[in-house]
């Protein structure tokens, strides 16, 4: 791994999973915090844990980041990639995957998820793009963009009912001026007198 990590924007998607799974090795918070600060520094576990505690917060001071939330950012392109970041810029096939790999149980993972929203022209395969991005991808950006597009779509689902509703009222409202006036042109000669 690289240890020229500065911020949660240098770890990748599958370092963040995995930093969260080597923190649940042993039962004691300490060793967890030991064994994350190995992994990110990529240094042995035992050297570590074996180390003076003050030798050790020293060494970990320039990762001291991993003890921070992952902050989050979204856009709408990376590394060559364009991004999804709303259910209604969504094409057709990504609308229908989501929704179909979703229901399978296939998207599992925040890699799965933003192999689906991110499109590149010379990576047109599913598997090839989710790979690329799992081991790539800052989780920041794929935690922004994954929050972001949930919060947009959620948002688009509750509010589309009213937005249909208030369409379908226009659209009646319009039907029923257009009729009126075809009755009217028909039995007065229009609003404005005969065309004739």
């Amino acid at each position: 791994m690289n240890t020229n990590k500065k911020s949660w924007d240098d770890v990748s998607i599958a370092q963040a999973e995995e930093l969260i799974e080597v923190a649940k090795v042993d039962e004691h918070p300490y060793a967890n915090r030991i064994r994350q600060y190995a992994f990110i520094m990529d240094r042995d576990f035992d050297e570590l844990y074996d180390m003076p505690t003050k030798q050790v917060e020293k060494l970990i001071e320039p990762y001291i980041f991993i003890e921070d939330p992952i902050f989050t950012r979204k856009t709408k392109e990376w590394d060559g990639f364009d991004i999804c970041l709303d259910i209604r810029d969504a094409t057709a096939a990504q609308a229908v995957d989501i929704d179909e790999l979703s229901r399978s149980g296939e998207v599992k993972t925040l890699a799965d998820f933003m192999a689906i929203l991110c499109k590149r022209e010379d990576m047109k395969d599913y598997a090839q793009r989710r790979d690329y991005l799992h081991h790539n991808m800052p989780v920041t950006i794929a935690r922004g963009v994954y929050d972001f597009f949930l919060r947009r779509t959620n948002l688009w689902y509750k509010l589309f009912p009213k937005y249909l509703a208030w369409n379908l009222m226009k659209m009646r409202a319009k039907k029923q001026m257009m009729l009126l006036t075809g009755r009217l042109n028909r039995s007065l000669g229009g609003l404005f007198g005969s065309k004739s």
